[in-house]
């Protein structure tokens, strides 16, 4: 009798500015456990740990959050970098959609809420108009995670 193949099991945890969203660790890991069968990636949720910041780093990725029940945005610096903004500003929902060009932001709006209504992922690329004047493209992917109540 053949014996099933056995799995790497790697437990993955993500990171981002006030933790509860694992925006950066699902989509990878599901590209990696499609493309390698031995593997089983397992994102899990850490709270606001910094276990990915040296990887989203090395990456150039930012990582972001977006309260839903306050709408307060939480920004890596590396987003802000990204995006061509201040680093050491405090950047809000309105400023951030304010930095959208003003072409793609109703894209950016209806992605985010059919997202929020549909509880599904979204992934958008769009226009930056970075602090200079310069217009940017930003990949923005997301995944809405919700409390128990």
């Amino acid at each position: 009798m053949a014996q099933p193949e056995q799995k790497t099991r790697i437990v993955l945890g993500t990171a981002t500015p006030g933790g509860r969203f694992p925006a950066y660790g699902w989509p990878y890991a599901e590209v990696l456990n499609e493309t390698d069968p031995t593997r089983a990636i397992e994102p899990i949720n850490t709270k606001g740990s910094n276990e990915n910041v040296v990887s989203l780093d090395a990456g150039k990725l930012g990582a972001w959050e977006l309260d839903l029940a306050a709408m307060v945005l939480l920004t890596s610096v590396r987003f802000k970098v990204n995006a061509g903004l201040a680093p050491d500003v405090d950047l809000s929902y309105p400023d951030f959609l304010a930095s959208i060009h003003p072409d793609d932001r109703h894209r950016i709006v209806s992605s985010v809420q059919q997202a929020i209504d549909t509880r599904s992922d979204f992934e958008i690329e769009a226009r930056i108009v970075a602090l200079e004047g310069e217009t940017r493209w930003l990949e923005i992917r997301g995944r809405a995670s919700y409390d128990d109540d």
